[in-house]
């Protein structure tokens, strides 16, 4: 490529460091299957550095769950369709045990099924970019539902009507 192994060295070490690469030491470097932990890490950093980012990030993922759920009830499979309504399920067991019992852990879980639920709707759609833009934000979006669980709550929306709005 006409650079010194200087350039080459650095260029490797800096797409290594952004997750496109394997490097291991007496070996070639090795291009990574793309995912979205560096996405999610930049937006994880931006929450952490301005916590406005987060009410940004919650308008961003209410914008993006609208348009994967509109394209998923276009082109939806039937395990797609499954994979969401798994999901839906174990999000009201998880309601009904932090109702019946207060269980943190059973909150946990039902943010966690929340985030199952809108990354089967994005796959269902069919539009890769979609998915790959919920896998990157995984993490961040569970840190915004339980900002947006916070909010509901001052509202006195229940975790049953949280369930019963993703259910339509």
């Amino acid at each position: 490529y006409g650079v010194s192994r200087v350039t080459m060295r650095e260029a490797v070490k800096m797409l290594a460091g952004r997750g496109l690469l394997d490097v291991a030491r007496g070996r070639r470097a090795i291009v990574r299957q793309p995912d979205g932990s560096v996405f999610g890490d930049f937006l994880t950093s931006l929450i952490q550095s301005d916590p406005k980012c987060l009410f940004d990030l919650i308008q961003v993922r209410r914008s993006l769950e609208i348009q994967s759920a509109m394209m998923a009830a276009r082109q939806a499979s039937r395990a797609g369709i499954m994979a969401a309504e798994a999901a839906l399920a174990r999000m009201r067991a998880a309601a009904e045990a932090v109702g019946a019992e207060g269980d943190a852990t059973a909150q946990v879980r039902f943010h966690q099924a929340d985030a199952d639920f809108h990354e089967a709707l994005a796959l269902a759609s069919g539009n890769r970019v979609l998915s790959y833009l919920f896998e990157a934000m995984a993490r961040p979006l569970r840190e915004s539902f339980y900002a947006s669980r916070r909010g509901q709550q001052l509202r006195g929306l229940s975790l049953a009507d949280s369930v019963a709005a993703h259910a339509h």
